[in-house]
Parts: C-alpha cells; sequence; structure tokens
C-alpha cells in the first residue's frame, strides 16, 4: 500500500469555484460525464434497495440516535427486497440497459439536462430551498417509476460506466492507476487491469478502505473523479491525453467552459456530445 500524500488540489472545488482553474493549470480540459439512468430486465426498483436513503435530523424519534435511527430505516429497506444495494450493482454492470439524460429529458418533459440535475439534487436534499425544486423531483421520480428506471446514485463511481472508465485509462496507455478516495487520504497504485474486474470496483477486495472515488494516471495527466453529491464523474485531462482517447466519445456529457462549476445546473447551458440512449 502507497502512502504517498495526495497532490495539491486533486480534491473537488467549492461548489461556488469554477472547475478547471481551481486545479491551477494542472489540467487542460475537463468533462462531465453524466450518471446514467438504468433498468435491469424482468425488475423492478421498487422492489430493490438502492440508491441514497436521505433523511433529515428532525425525522429522528426523540430519544433515538441519530444512528440508531439510520440503522433501524436500512433494517427495514432491505425487508422484502429483490436485490440489495450489491446486487443491483453487480446486476447493473452485467446487464445494466442505461438511459441517457438528454432522451429522459424528452420523455419526461425537462427543459435540458441541468432540470434533471436540479431534481435529482433536490431528491436527495442536497439543495437549499430557494435552489431547490420539488415539482420537479417528484415528476423525475413518477417518471422513472413509472419506467421501472433506477435513478443514478451520486458520490460513487457507476457500474455501467466503469468498463468504459477503464478502457478511457487503457486508450491513454495508462499502466498503472492510483486509485484513491475523495479526500486523498487513502490511495493506492494498482495495476491498470483492476479497473477490468467484472465486479463493481467498491466490491473488488483490497480496494481503499473508503470508496474509490478517484482515479489518477501516475504522471498526473488524467483523473476521473466524483463529487460527494454530484451526479456525474469529472474527467480531467491535458489536451495529449484527450487526444489519446476522448470521452465524449464514450459518455453522454459536456465539455466544461472556463467557467463551469459543479453547481452547473445554475449556468448557461453546455451542449451535450456522446452517446444516446
Amino acid at each position: 500500500m502507497s502512502n504517498m500524500s495526495a497532490p495539491p488540489r486533486l480534491v473537488a472545488p467549492p461548489y461556488d469555484t469554477a472547475i478547471l482553474p481551481w486545479y491551477g493549470g494542472r489540467f487542460d480540459a475537463a468533462f462531465v460525464a453524466l450518471h446514467p439512468f438504468f433498468a435491469l430486465p424482468g425488475v423492478d426498483p421498487a422492489a430493490c434497495a438502492h440508491g441514497t436513503l436521505v433523511m433529515e435530523r428532525d425525522e429522528v424519534p426523540e430519544g433515538m440516535s441519530l444512528r440508531d435511527h439510520l440503522d433501524a430505516q436500512q433494517a427495514g429497506r432491505h425487508a422484502d427486497v429483490t436485490l440489495d444495494e450489491d446486487a443491483v450493482d453487480m446486476a447493473a454492470k452485467a446487464q445494466g440497459i442505461a438511459m441517457s439524460w438528454s432522451v429522459l429529458a424528452a420523455r419526461a418533459g425537462f427543459a435540458d439536462h441541468r432540470a434533471v440535475n436540479r431534481a435529482l439534487r433536490t431528491h436527495i436534499r442536497a439543495l437549499k430551498p430557494a435552489f431547490a425544486d420539488p415539482q420537479g423531483a417528484a415528476a423525475l421520480e413518477a417518471f422513472c417509476a413509472r419506467e421501472k428506471l433506477f435513478l443514478p446514485t451520486e458520490g460513487v463511481f457507476q457500474p455501467l460506466m466503469e468498463a468504459r472508465l477503464a478502457a478511457l485509462f487503457a486508450a491513454c496507455g495508462c499502466e498503472r492507476v492510483v486509485v484513491g478516495d475523495e479526500f486523498g487520504e487513502e490511495q493506492e497504485v494498482r495495476p491498470r487491469a483492476v479497473l477490468e474486474d467484472a465486479r463493481p470496483w467498491h466490491l473488488v477486495p483490497d480496494y481503499p478502505r473508503n470508496l474509490p472515488r478517484r482515479l489518477l494516471a501516475e504522471d498526473g495527466s488524467l483523473m476521473a473523479c466524483v463529487d460527494w453529491d454530484s451526479f456525474f464523474t469529472l474527467i480531467l485531462g491535458t489536451h495529449a491525453r484527450f487526444a489519446e482517447a476522448d470521452p465524449g466519445a464514450l459518455f453522454e456529457g459536456f465539455w466544461c467552459a472556463p467557467d463551469t462549476e459543479l453547481s452547473w445546473q445554475r449556468q448557461a447551458v453546455q451542449p451535450l456530445v456522446g452517446p444516446s440512449g
């Protein structure tokens, strides 16, 4: 195991800070790869334990600790389910059928991917009331329930995207990658082949103690990371790296403008590129 210190500015920027300038010129470009919605053949998400368990502190019964309440909610969530979280992730990586944000927006009546992002972040209560969209969140939940779609999850690499992330690092000739958490508190240099495991990365033994949330080329020229409350994977690189492998050919998403922030749903729309479905 490596005890390397994280290079400076490899953690995510604050939400009101432009992404590319935050990294101090380390990267030439940044791509926002949207976490896809997905279906599993013959599986109803309503019968599965998956996604974020959301609750407010004021919902905790008087006299009960937050931890005890959380444990009780988790236990109830796993009662009589068809698939638990790990089984859903395994099935998603093996046979998940993705629906792009562009298709979902058109079918569910959202103006664009910014509106979808706002609805998703409202759903997990990650936005202040002044910025939230409760109606959009309710409409999104209803559409996904009707279409039997799993919502993407925030803050973790998505099983449906892992094979293509592995392909991205392979196309760039990275023989080894630095796998770590989002804070740089734990990271390990591993052969790139670990990214090609058929299991979801968080189920591969001997990965970092915390969920893997950052992949970095050893020379620092390519990075993929996820932020705690974000429904996308941020891919940053030098012009040379992106000349070798174009993330826009692998993922639905958009290229960041110089002023793009993590809370890009409040900014001017950037056009989507990449696969659709």
